[in-house]
């Protein structure tokens, strides 16, 4: 009998100590932001090996966020707009090219003054589409556009990360004016590579002729297994256009072509010769 007594206490212990989930207060205050303030977007039109269906159809995401709450319960609003001055005066560090804002003919705003931050998300998105005019533009195949975009206030929080300055008048975009950097800024840079664009494995047959259109060599270059052929690189140059330059396979002649390969929308390609 004693034995039982003392295995009935046990099994009633060890059926009592069933943990409980954990639960921890929100931060004191919510705030809102936008994660990055220099991105680059690359739209690359045509196959690639990853989803690139909002870039063939001209389109992406500018997205902000907020924290503060382990669970957000509603919508969040965050007001928005273009300010074209926070391109002033600033260049790519990468290229040195100014910075410009993309003219307004160039895009559409799903929004153009409020962004959206669903009830069960942290973040919200607005959808940028783009125009024919900014594939037409040849400054749009490097970095020189962007869309300077600024969250300027919100009902459904608290604050927005303006940052914390070092000195008077300080200037968003310059760093070292900040204790805290501000994050309510966004100056996102956009450009493209076209279909043809790409890394291509090269091979052949090359004939040297002279003027009175005679033959005067013939070149054959193709190597057993494809992938040990040589590799051309083409380069976005325009919508509809790519630049490549390689190796000229001739033993009376040496250099290197440098080419411009145009394509219509039939697929048809004009090669002519390159600067």
């Amino acid at each position: 009998m004693r034995k039982i007594v003392i295995m009935i206490i046990f099994v009633f212990a060890l059926s009592a100590c069933e943990n409980q989930e954990n639960v921890f207060p929100d931060f004191n205050f919510t705030a809102a932001y936008f994660p990055y303030q220099y991105p680059v977007r690359t739209l690359i039109l045509g196959d690639y090996i990853y989803d690139n269906s909002n870039d063939n159809e001209h389109r992406f995401l500018i997205s902000a966020g907020f924290g503060g709450v382990y669970a957000n319960t509603k919508d969040r609003v965050l007001n928005i707009q273009v300010d074209e001055s926070l391109c002033k005066n600033v260049r790519f560090g990468s290229t040195s090219n100014a910075v410009q804002p993309m003219p307004s003919n160039y895009y559409t705003l799903s929004s153009s003054d409020k962004l959206t931050i669903p009830a069960g998300k942290f973040n919200g998105s607005i959808a940028v589409q783009l125009s024919e005019e900014f594939f037409n533009d040849p400054s749009a195949i490097q970095l020189n556009y962007v869309i300077p975009l600024r969250i300027v206030g919100s009902n459904d929080v608290d604050s927005i990360l303006r940052g914390k300055p070092a000195v008077n008048n300080p200037d968003p975009r310059i760093s070292s004016h900040w204790d805290v950097v501000p994050r309510d800024f966004t100056l996102f840079a956009v450009k493209f590579v076209n279909p043809y664009h790409g890394t291509y494995l090269h091979r052949g047959k090359s004939i040297l002729k002279d003027a009175a259109n005679n033959i005067l060599e013939t070149n054959i270059y193709r190597t057993r297994h494809i992938v040990d052929n040589e590799l051309w690189s083409l380069g976005t140059s325009g919508k509809n256009q790519v630049t490549v330059k390689g190796n000229i396979h001739s033993s009376s002649i040496t250099g290197e072509l440098n080419l411009v390969l145009d394509f219509a929308d039939n697929g048809e390609c004009t090669v002519k010769e390159g600067k």
